[in-house]
């Protein structure tokens, strides 16, 4: 294969139907078959990104005025300003979602949301406040979780700048959601990302000075258009068959009439097996290295060519 194009028509062909509407639900679904690759495997083949992180130490306040049971809390006009500065940072990664702890307590909450009107602050917390109602408890912030580039698709290495390394861990949703008493703060040594309508990284254990973290991450595939380049497919041309299957899968499933789909599904899923294992022998220098994956594809051809025939 070659351009978006003659990926495009390859599948219109297939499909026995070269309209220009074809032809157009055909590049939507080529670019739903690059997201499915793309969500399979960190690929070496997709383009190298780097940002950075320069987390936040905890940010104290003088006077909130807190409820008990109550899930609001009211940051007073000395400290509101510096609230405001503090949770709307730009340029680079930023953080979202902070924990905030009062007077001596141990205990955190997690911040869900803001309002600012000058002159005071607006906060709302989860659990609701458990303690004694006051108007001039003293606060400390926490920033935990920032959020990730838009076109983050796979972490590379979180390092430190003197070059420590930190670990990725799994998502606890009790760790991150609801802290208790004995989580610590402290320079991060893990991380773990979570997966919503954005991508953040969560630190543990929660920043409690300003540290540098850079990170390296493979970048998501955009969205190619009619007319493409074979370089914007970003799938390496030898996998252009295992794109234009999953496509076919796609395409034939919406087609309620067309029983062929099942055939193309285990065909797409046959060939990421093998983009997979490729990449695991790359990734081992003691394994041979296929000299090219289209020579495993000659039944593969011969099944593609009867499908398409509708024998």
């Amino acid at each position: 294969m070659a351009t978006v194009n003659d990926l495009r028509d390859s599948i219109a062909t297939s499909l026995r139907d070269t309209s220009t509407a074809a032809k157009t639900k055909v590049v939507t679904a080529i670019n739903w078959a690059r997201r499915w690759v793309q969500a399979e495997y960190p690929w070496s083949w997709l383009d190298l990104g780097v940002t950075g992180i320069r987390t936040l130490g905890p940010s104290s306040y003088t006077a909130v005025t807190v409820t008990s049971g109550s899930a609001t809390v009211t940051v007073d006009s000395n400290d509101a300003g510096q609230l405001q500065v503090t949770t709307d940072l730009t340029g680079g990664p930023k953080p979202i979602y902070p924990f905030i702890t009062f007077g001596n307590s141990a205990r955190f909450y997690r911040i869900t949301a803001r309002a600012y009107a000058a002159p005071t602050s607006t906060l709302t917390i989860t659990p609701a406040f458990i303690g004694t109602s006051a108007s001039d408890q003293t606060a400390k912030i926490f920033f935990r979780e920032y959020e990730m580039p838009s076109d983050f698709a796979y972490p590379v290495a979180f390092c430190f700048e003197d070059g420590e390394v930190m670990d990725p861990t799994a998502i606890d949703e009790h760790w991150y959601i609801a802290p208790n008493p004995t989580v610590s703060t402290g320079k991060p040594s893990r991380y773990c990302l979570r997966m919503r309508n954005r991508i953040t990284a969560v630190l543990d254990p929660i920043p409690d000075a300003t540290y540098g973290i850079s990170i390296e991450y493979r970048i998501a595939l955009s969205d190619v258009v009619a007319g493409g380049s074979e370089q914007s497919l970003i799938v390496p041309s030898r996998w252009h068959l295992v794109l234009e299957d999953l496509a076919l899968w796609r395409l034939r499933r919406d087609d309620k009439n067309d029983t062929r789909w099942p055939e193309h599904e285990r065909l797409g899923r046959e060939g990421l097996a093998r983009m997979i294992a490729e990449e695991l022998t790359i990734g081992h220098s003691t394994l041979p290295v296929a000299k090219d994956p289209r020579s495993r594809m000659g039944s593969r051809r011969l099944e593609r060519a009867s499908l398409d025939r509708g024998t």
